[in-house]
């Protein structure tokens, strides 16, 4: 990484160098805080496997990178097949949320009352965890009503669960992408830190 600090000039680059320690252990603290919580989530999902009802049969066709996420073994397509066909409306899961959130309070559908839904339907706990996932490609615990009417919709009329099967390896790469960009840009601050303190402090 280039400083933005002239070489040879150490009172510059310690400047640089305060600001970026302290501005960068802001992020950094955000940034590892949620390794715990990603680690969490990972565990809680494997801790899914083989509890609760399922109707067996062939497990879902995934990639390599989703099975890192999930027990994808006891991931079958009939458990899947059943949670898409019997979720009810957003607006009716909505109407019975026990969330507080403020997307709640929108309409939006959040994970736990999704779930909730699915255990009252008698669906696996596995699979309805991981079609969340999908409706929400990855990117948090709320889905709007319009996108999860929408994407149901769609894996109701495709053929079997492939449609799932792609939104699903796509909201898991989305998901990775995250990761590795938090990683990134931890690095590059750590980086930009390292270069400053030589230059104010060893030069």
């Amino acid at each position: 990484t280039t400083s933005p600090a002239k070489k040879g000039d150490p009172e510059a680059a310690r400047g640089i160098f305060w600001f970026a320690f302290f501005a960068g252990s802001g992020a950094g603290g955000i940034g590892f805080g949620q390794v715990p919580a990603v680690i969490s989530q990972i565990r809680y999902v494997n801790s899914l496997k083989d509890v609760g009802p399922s109707l067996g049969g062939t497990a879902l066709r995934t990639s390599p990178v989703t099975n890192l996420l999930y027990p994808t073994s006891s991931l079958y397509e009939k458990d899947v097949a059943a949670v898409i066909a019997k979720i009810p409306r957003a607006s009716v899961i909505a109407s019975r949320s026990m969330s507080n959130a403020y997307f709640a309070t929108k309409g939006y559908v959040g994970r736990d009352d999704f779930v909730r839904e699915c255990e009252k339907l008698k669906c696996n706990p596995l699979a309805s965890y991981v079609v969340f996932d999908a409706l929400s490609g990855g990117k948090g615990s709320f889905v709007s009503p319009a996108i999860f009417e929408e994407t149901l919709a769609k894996w109701r009329s495709g053929d079997g669960t492939e449609s799932f099967t792609s939104d699903l390896e796509k909201a898991v790469l989305t998901r990775f992408v995250s990761y590795a960009g938090l990683a990134f840009l931890l690095l590059l601050t750590l980086d930009f830190v390292v270069e400053n303190g030589i230059e104010g402090f060893l030069s």
